[in-house]
């Protein structure tokens, strides 16, 4: 079996349970479809306190895992490739590279999220973790904010960044 939009629904519904906003599948552990509970703002490495969570659908039911389990599921996981995630940040790439924007809108968010990829003073944020939001943003027809942490604010640069899910 492969994954498809009723385990993704399934997984959701898991997801929104536990007070997150969606379910981004991962990949497969065996014949269970594994997915990570996403929130609206992106958390970097720094935040993640604790062990992670997981959602796991065996036998068209759904499952969270916390603790040592879920560390364990994620051990034996075969991670998926996020293909759809690049393809949408290149796409963001070739827009900017040929000034081909459909407003001032689209050309001021992609713009954001292309020079956050660029070396600068300013930490970027983590490809898959950008990939990922993108993913998520695509299939909800939502777009990505960059906010910085309220504790890197007072630097003059440096500053690391989250994901946000806006409207």
């Amino acid at each position: 079996m492969r994954h498809n939009k009723h385990l993704q629904e399934m997984a959701d519904k898991c997801a929104r349970k536990s007070g997150y906003f969606c379910a981004f599948y991962i990949g497969k552990r065996g014949d269970e479809f594994v997915y990570s509970p996403i929130s609206k703002k992106s958390r970097g490495e720094i935040e993640i306190i604790g062990l992670p969570s997981v959602i796991l659908i065996d036998n068209n039911k759904a499952y969270m895992r916390h603790g040592w389990e879920s560390m364990e599921i994620l051990s034996e996981t075969k991670f998926r490739d996020l293909k759809k995630g690049r393809a949408i940040y290149n796409e963001f790439v070739r827009k900017l590279e040929h000034n081909d924007f459909s407003s001032r809108t689209e050309c001021k968010y992609i713009t954001e999220i292309v020079e956050n990829q660029k070396p600068s003073y300013d930490c970027p944020v983590p490809k898959d973790k950008l990939y990922e939001y993108l993913e998520i943003a695509d299939r909800f027809g939502m777009r990505l904010k960059l906010e910085p942490y309220d504790w890197c604010k007072d630097r003059h640069d440096g500053w690391v960044y989250y994901l946000k899910l806006v409207k």
